[in-house]
């Protein structure tokens, strides 16, 4: 076995099965920026064409592998990885309903794998470089769709393409207006995507890798696609954005990076605080508060009624939870709409992980939030390619994983276990010169 700071052999031929390995990466990659049109849907899960493109792609690192044209790379993280894994394996055991829960394993084994064989297929800057280029394209293919479904509503309505496109209005107020999912099929997952995405250009442009052009184009649409979806995630995106213009602020000034980082916080508390409050009054609120004077009563909205129910769960099963795969809850709110929607998932990460899998998973979970944002989020960026590279993945990490994980839950979405491999690989590669 190799460790982490140890280099391959350079020269490959270009149809070796490794150089195969990491093609085949590249298009894992790029399909991940499409979780329709799917291949399938298996026990109410979706699975997309990206986890038939991880098959192969791992099967021929492990060829690889077997004709010793690459090694297994070491990382500690590994370790935390294996406590998350145990975790599962510990509330499969213990589930109240062991045979869903034996279904779900393989699909979270998956998403550690995408970690592992990132981390191993991903080992110098070029890696990195043609991975970004590869999320970047398909977020290109993403905001097209985006736009174009846009322009459709208005002046195409009846366009067969708008049904795959528009998601739900959900608990919102319905009106005639688009929200968005694009070749997404949820709208916030859509924005936690275009959240990672924002980052990665700007990192991508700071380091010479595109051109001011594909900047401008790529970051219109990706602010005028998460605005459309609507969705708290959008809070992650401007925390992001605060963040990296306070460590890279224009021209240098650093009044301006210090407004920058004070509006993306204030954002990101605000629209954490929006989604715990209702729009509208429910019939039987767990408790209120009557705000004085402007005769406003505030009730906690379905995320928090969702939030309150999970935490429940956890306090019924404080160990091994309910099982992996298991309802975090049950809740039903009445939307403005007048519909009423049964509300089974947390909404929230780290407390559907804890419903699920206990405080053993809880810990698991936060223990590799912690791991991860600790060593990839500088105090201060270096003006390095590899610094440069590790804050803009760490910012990505912090909005996207953390934050945007208190008002949704992305523990099973696959870029983002794809987003842990690329910063461990970053860590361990060397400095290449400047980024300036």
């Amino acid at each position: 076995m190799q460790r982490g700071s140890q280099s391959e052999p350079s020269k490959r031929s270009t149809f070796s099965v490794d150089n195969l390995a990491r093609y085949s990466f590249l298009l894992l990659v790029f399909s991940l920026g499409f979780t329709q049109p799917y291949f399938f849907v298996f026990n109410r899960y979706v699975v997309p064409y990206s986890d038939l493109i991880f098959l192969v792609t791992g099967l021929l690192w492990f060829v690889a592998f077997l004709l010793r044209k690459t090694r297994l790379r070491w990382h500690q993280f590994y370790w935390l990885l294996g406590i998350y894994l145990a975790s599962m394996v510990v509330s499969t055991a213990f589930s109240t309903n062991p045979g869903t829960s034996s279904l779900k394993l393989p699909g979270e084994i998956y998403l550690l794998g995408l970690t592992v064989l990132t981390f191993n297929i991903v080992r110098t800057e070029k890696d990195v470089k043609h991975v970004i280029y590869a999320w970047l394209a398909a977020t290109t293919v993403c905001v097209l769709v985006g736009l174009w479904s846009l322009f459709l509503f208005y002046f195409d309505p009846q366009n067969w393409l708008l049904p795959y496109t528009r998601y739900t209005f959900g608990t919102l107020p319905p009106g005639n207006y688009l929200r968005l999912q694009a070749t997404f099929v949820n709208g916030n997952v859509l924005c936690n995507y275009l959240s990672v995405s924002l980052i990665l250009v700007l990192a991508a442009f700071k380091l010479g890798w595109i051109n001011k052009k594909f900047l401008v184009f790529l970051i219109f649409g990706i602010v005028i696609c998460s605005l459309l979806t609507i969705s708290p995630g959008l809070g992650g995106l401007a925390l992001s954005l605060g963040i990296w213009l306070w460590l890279h602020p224009p021209k240098k000034k650093r009044s301006l990076a210090l407004a920058a980082l004070f509006l993306g916080m204030a954002a990101a508390v605000a629209f954490l605080f929006a989604t715990a409050i209702s729009p509208n009054a429910q019939p039987d609120p767990p408790f209120y508060v009557d705000v004085p004077f402007v005769e406003k009563r505030i009730e906690p909205s379905a995320r928090g009624l969702v939030w309150i129910d999970s935490a429940k769960t956890l306090m019924q099963y404080p160990f091994t939870g309910r099982g992996l795969g298991q309802d975090a809850c049950d809740v039903h709110y009445h939307a403005i709409s007048g519909e009423i929607h049964s509300l089974r998932d947390a909404h929230n990460m780290f407390l559907n992980v804890a419903a699920q899998q206990g405080s053993f998973g809880l810990a698991a979970i936060i223990l590799i939030a912690f791991y991860i944002a600790r060593r990839s989020f500088p105090i201060k960026a270096a003006d390095t390619n590899r610094g440069i590279l590790l804050a803009g993945l760490g910012i990505a990490f912090v909005g996207a994983f953390v934050y945007q994980g208190l008002g949704g839950s992305f523990e099973d979405t696959r870029y983002l276990w794809v987003l842990i491999g690329l910063i461990l690989s970053t860590i361990q590669m060397p400095d290449s010169g400047s980024g300036i």
